[in-house]
């Protein structure tokens, strides 16, 4: 079986199972730049993640500038960086 195959068959078992019932998604959006979009995202992340939460952050940034390549690594911010 070839990698491509190893891969489809993953995201086909993946697709099958459903996700945690306490799974959530929340948006934090604006048409400005500027307005403290990732800062209020990190800070509820890792208040999420204090309160024995699992977080993932997912940014799209179109201006091209990426704002976590300004952030301190996870271990020199005191977190795990797995959790």
């Amino acid at each position: 079986m070839d990698q491509a195959q190893q891969l489809r068959n993953v995201i086909k078992q993946k697709n099958q199972e459903s996700p945690p019932e306490h799974a959530r998604v929340i948006t934090i959006t604006s048409g400005k730049g500027g307005v403290g979009k990732s800062t209020v995202a990190v800070n509820m992340a890792v208040w999420l993640r204090k309160i024995g939460k699992r977080v993932l952050i997912f940014g799209i940034y179109r201006s091209g500038r990426h704002p976590t390549a300004d952030m301190p690594k996870p271990s020199q911010r005191g977190m795990a960086a797995n959790g």
